[in-house]
Order: structure tokens, then C-alpha cells, then sequence
């Protein structure tokens, strides 16, 4: 009886009936009966009760759960994967030189900053190693380019024209008579001549590709990618009039009381079977034809491919 009060409480009110009509209990049992019935169907309410709290219990828990893989979710994209991608846009600034632009993160005081100071010190690293790069490739008297800058320029030219098919043209420039100009005025006067000669050929030259160099002594050259016989005989005549421009007074040049140039002008189209030299041995031959002609003049030759055989 006790097993089946447990299972179905509504089982006494049916024996408590029976018992009551058979006349087989006093009214103070049914009494008894009545509370025990009460007190069973209290704690099957109770029990109902405990298992509505332990499903809410349980999707309380689910969603402090969902609460949290969101917010660890948030964090990682705000305070991880977003700092991560500024760090590797940064990086690509730097591999395409462009150094102006800060390191973000660098104040941070986790793993992030330390990889953000880290860059930081690449950067600055960087910074100096084109500094030091361009002092070696900047000539120290003029601040022009020197040999080694030019050499680098003719080698990138010459590959990309050779592979475009379009001309490559080269200015070789001397002052005249020079040595005499040293020896009258001195080395100190020699020198502040060839810096502002330099300064004046820079000056004639306007695109990017383009280079004016200090060849060596008294000697400067000009690079002038995809530019053809024309165009660089334009820019030899610009040279000669910005040297004219300078006014520098030389009393023992023997072809002017002042300073003048005497320029070569090379141009060819690159070919795999040529090289960059020839174009330089050109200009150079072109060189000493306009001093032979008799200096403060230019002379200029196209290379034809058969030429260079």
C-alpha cells in the first residue's frame, strides 16, 4: 500500500472512500488518511516544482554559456584577430618602404605588443639601412648618384626596355678643360664647380626613371629610359644651356671664359644580344667626338643592332 501511496497518491482517496462507506474506520482515521493524502499530493507539486527549477536552472546555465562564447568570441576578434591584421598591414607598408606610417600596439603590455614593438624595431632598423644604402649610392662631393647607382640604373633599365622594346638613350658629359680650372682656382673652387654643375644637369632631368650621375673626376652621365635620338638631344641641349646659366668664369678653358660642357649621346633599343656596356661605348665614343669637333658641342649616334656585332 505504502508503494502504491508513492506512485499515486490519488489511490488513498479512493480506499479512504471504501473504508468510510464500509464503515470500517473511525472518522479520526479518515482524518489521518486526509492529511497523509494532502501531504503526498504537497510533495508531488513539490517534485513538479524542483524539475520546472531544474530546466530553468539548465537554460540559465546554456545561455551563461552562449554569453560566454560570445564575449570570448568579441574579445578575439576586438583584442586579438584585429590588432593581428593591423600588425600585417603594417608589415606590408614596410616591405613597400613606406616608413611614415606608426606601428599600432606598441603600449600594449601582452603578446600583441611585444610583436608590435618588435616591428617597431624593424622599422627603425629598416630606416637606417636605406639611409645607409643611399650614402653608399649618393656621391659625397656633388649629392647626385655616384658610379655604383649608376651602374644598378643602366642594369635595371637595359632589362626593362629589353623586354618592352623601347629605347634606351645616354648622355656622357665632361666639363671642359677642366684640369686647368683646378689648377688656376684651386681645389676649393674646383669642387663648388662640380657641385653646382651637378645641380644643374639634376635639374634637366624631370621623370622618374630617369638618373643623373657623377660618372667620375669631371665626368657626369645621364640615364634616359624609353626615350629615343630626339628626345635625349633635347635633354643634352638643356644640359648645355643649364651649365651656361651657372656663369661659372673659367679664364684658361680655351674655348670660352666660361664654364662649358662637351656631351655624347648613345641610343638603342636593348637585344638580348647586346649589352649595356655597348651603349656606354657609345656614348663614350660620341664623347670624344664632340671634344675632337672642338668641345662645348654634342654629338650624338643611334646603335643599329648590326652595329654591335
Amino acid at each position: 500500500l505504502a508503494d502504491a501511496m508513492a506512485q499515486d497518491p490519488g489511490i488513498f482517496t479512493d480506499v479512504m472512500v471504501h473504508l468510510v462507506r464500509s464503515g470500517e474506520v473511525t472518522g479520526q482515521l479518515a482524518e489521518v488518511m486526509g492529511e497523509l493524502v494532502r501531504s503526498l499530493k504537497w510533495q508531488a507539486e513539490l517534485a513538479a516544482q524542483t524539475q520546472r527549477t531544474t530546466v530553468q536552472t539548465a537554460l540559465a546555465f546554456g545561455l551563461a554559456v552562449t554569453f560566454v562564447i560570445l564575449l570570448s568570441a568579441w574579445l578575439s576578434i576586438h583584442e586579438v584577430s584585429r590588432p593581428i591584421n593591423a600588425l600585417a598591414a603594417a608589415m606590408r607598408r614596410l616591405a613597400n618602404k613606406d616608413y611614415e606610417s606608426q606601428i599600432e600596439g606598441v603600449h600594449r603590455r601582452d603578446e600583441v605588443g611585444q610583436m608590435a614593438q618588435a616591428m617597431d624595431y624593424f622599422r627603425e632598423k629598416m630606416i637606417e639601412a636605406d639611409r645607409l644604402q643611399q650614402e653608399v649610392l649618393r656621391d659625397p662631393l656633388t649629392g647626385i648618384a655616384n658610379r655604383r647607382a649608376f651602374d644598378q640604373a643602366l642594369e635595371r633599365a637595359w632589362h626593362a626596355l629589353q623586354a618592352s622594346q623601347r629605347p634606351l638613350s645616354l648622355l656622357f658629359m665632361d666639363i671642359d678643360h677642366f684640369k686647368p680650372f683646378n689648377d688656376h682656382y684651386g681645389h676649393g673652387e674646383g669642387d663648388r664647380c662640380l657641385t653646382r654643375i651637378a645641380s644643374a644637369l639634376h635639374g634637366c632631368t624631370h621623370r622618374p626613371g630617369d638618373l643623373v650621375a657623377r660618372y667620375g673626376g669631371e665626368e657626369f652621365v645621364a640615364i634616359l629610359p624609353d626615350t629615343d635620338a630626339q628626345g635625349a638631344l633635347g635633354v643634352a641641349q638643356a644640359c648645355h644651356a643649364a651649365t651656361a646659366v651657372q656663369a661659372i668664369p673659367h679664364g684658361h678653358s680655351g674655348v670660352s671664359g666660361w664654364v662649358t660642357l662637351s656631351i655624347g649621346v648613345a641610343t638603342m633599343v636593348p637585344r638580348q644580344d647586346s649589352t649595356p656596356q655597348a651603349l656606354l661605348q657609345a656614348a663614350d665614343a660620341m664623347l670624344y667626338a664632340a671634344k675632337a669637333a672642338g668641345r662645348n658641342t654634342t654629338r650624338a649616334t643611334t646603335v643599329a643592332p648590326n652595329a654591335m656585332e
